[in-house]
């Protein structure tokens, strides 16, 4: 049972690091948010630190106080990323207002941990961690369902919808659970597992997430003929549509600027330009905005 589970943490790890690269790949050809990046980067960390002692085993009294602190920290990060990551994927004019309430309860309830923490209150920092990711997961999960995605999520629509309903049932169920068996509270057991959960949820998501990263990688990839009537009705200058036609094949920005003879600076106020007149913020809500499809489909 032992070496299945070491398995099944390392199968998490290597999908887990391998979606990352896979974002940050999509990020610097403008074809996906930093917001998701740092939520895969914080689950990570969440799910290194929840499962330290599978790899470590230890009995040191300072090192597992530390990773106590540090899990449950790291869950509050993880419970402040997701709105803040489903916020920019979806259509929203208030999500500044949003993401500042939502860091700053997370701030008051970190604070309240570390209190917590320090006064060897263990259980109750944990619960007090256990409430607050319930409540934003089930208010993010709310909130995905009620409104409209953004452009680099509309192929994954009615997934994202299906999984939202699917996480709100087990949340709904794992809380009646916890209530029932409240009496019977493990804090140990519910250290142990917690990681294992997290960890065959990495695994979920990255299996779910590649396929669809690399398919934009791809897609970003072919040749794009851009609409000119519609970058006429935009405004977009001569010189910002030689940019604009490199922008959305995937060029980088050093790239376009070799091709184009100007310097790194010219482009990205090129690009910002672009950006502004096309009202859009990254490459891919462009090409859809000016209906460029691939030459070969």
């Amino acid at each position: 049972m032992e070496i299945l589970k070491i398995i099944l943490l390392i199968l998490a790890y290597t999908l887990g690091i391998a979606t990352l690269i896979v974002q940050i790949v999509c990020f610097l050809k403008d074809l996906e948010y930093k917001e998701t990046i740092l939520f895969t980067i914080v689950f990570l960390c969440l799910i290194i630190a929840s499962t330290f002692q599978s790899f470590v085993k230890t009995e040191n009294s300072l090192l597992l106080d530390i990773q106590e602190l540090a899990t449950n920290i790291l869950t509050l990060a993880f419970a402040i990323s997701i709105p803040i990551n489903i916020h920019k994927e979806r259509v929203d004019k208030y999500r500044k207002i949003r993401n500042n309430i939502v860091i700053t309860i997370g701030t008051i309830v970190t604070i309240l941990v570390i209190m917590m923490h320090s006064f060897n209150d263990s259980i109750l920092a944990i619960l007090i961690v256990s409430i607050h990711l319930l409540l934003t997961v089930v208010y993010s999960m709310f909130f995905l369902l009620f409104t409209k995605p953004g452009v680099l999520i509309q192929f994954r629509e009615k997934s994202e919808r299906k999984i939202a309903i699917i996480v709100l049932i087990i949340m709904i169920f794992t809380s009646i659970l916890f209530i029932v068996t409240a009496e019977n509270f493990d804090l140990k057991q519910i250290q142990q597992n917690g990681g294992i959960i997290l960890a065959i949820i990495c695994i979920v998501l990255s299996v779910s997430k590649i396929p669809g990263d690399i398919k934009k990688l791809l897609q970003s990839e072919k040749t794009f003929t851009p609409d000119d009537n519609k970058l006429e009705k935009l405004g977009i200058t001569q010189r910002e549509q030689d940019v604009l036609k490199l922008l959305i094949t995937g060029k980088t920005y050093n790239e376009m600027a070799a091709e184009l003879f100007i310097s790194l600076p010219t482009v990205k106020t090129h690009v910002s330009n672009i950006y502004s007149k096309a009202n859009v913020r990254n490459r891919l809500e462009l090409s859809n905005l000016i209906n460029a499809f691939p030459v070969n489909q």
